[in-house]
């Protein structure tokens, strides 16, 4: 497993959400011009440094509509997020031209060690990097998207990144591969990663879920299994 480098001069990565932070979004409300749809609130303030902090709830409910407004491209309903770092969302339509393969698309994005650290990571998680993008699995596909971002946050210089459905297609071993990775890079990364089953990512600093249109936040020490969790999401 690659590891990228560590800066001692840089600050830790961090995100601040303020107590009563509300997101969600406008839709066109035919005579009454726009409508705004309110889909989450932080019922409590939540502070995330360098770590895995999973997010999970039900369809529909807030998931990517949260990292959306914490990267900016939505803005928030109410309140103020902060942070400190490099913000890279990773969302699920993010595609690439199909005729190229992945080792073209690292080498047009990447040079020298992230471009090694794109190749090692496609060998790890079992990628073909010499197939046209076009015609990758689309767990394939997924992967690529991935190690794009990750390769792209492997100088661990006060990266952020935001990970919608990261591991929604990918097969068990590769699970446990891209774990082993985020484990040993745990220190130097901030990660939200949205996802539905909790068991694909174990291992996690901390949990956020949406239940209700109130976001909360767990920690290990309180010992939530997934079935309860399960439970408390509706």
């Amino acid at each position: 497993m690659v590891k990228p480098e560590t800066s001692p001069n840089r600050p830790p990565s961090f995100i601040h959400i303020p107590s009563g932070w509300e997101a969600g979004y406008s839709v066109k409300g035919g005579f009454v011009g726009r409508k705004i749809v309110r889909l989450l609130k932080a019922e409590q303030s939540i502070d995330l440094t360098p770590g895995i902090h999973l997010l999970t709830a039900r369809n529909g409910r807030g998931k990517t509509t949260m990292l959306r407004t914490i990267a900016g491209l939505l803005p928030p309903l109410s309140g103020r997020s902060e942070h400190c770092g490099q913000i890279q969302y990773l969302g699920e339509n993010l595609k690439f031209d199909p005729e190229l393969c992945a080792l073209k698309i690292f080498k047009a994005m990447f040079k020298r060690g992230k471009l090694d650290f794109a190749v090692h990571l496609s060998q790890d998680l079992d990628l073909d990097i010499h197939q046209p993008y076009g015609k990758l699995s689309t767990g394939n596909q997924q992967k690529t998207r991935l190690i794009v971002a990750e390769s792209a946050a492997s100088d661990a210089f006060g990266h952020i990144l935001l990970l919608d459905e990261p591991v929604s297609n990918l097969d068990h071993h590769v699970c446990m591969r891209l774990n082993e990775h985020w484990a040993a890079t745990r220190l130097n990364l901030l990660r939200i990663i949205c996802i539905h089953e909790l068991e694909r990512a174990p291992g996690w600093d901390s949990l956020m879920f949406i239940s209700g249109g109130q976001m909360s936040q767990i920690l290990p020490g309180e010992c939530q299994t997934p079935e309860i969790i399960y439970q408390r999401l509706g």
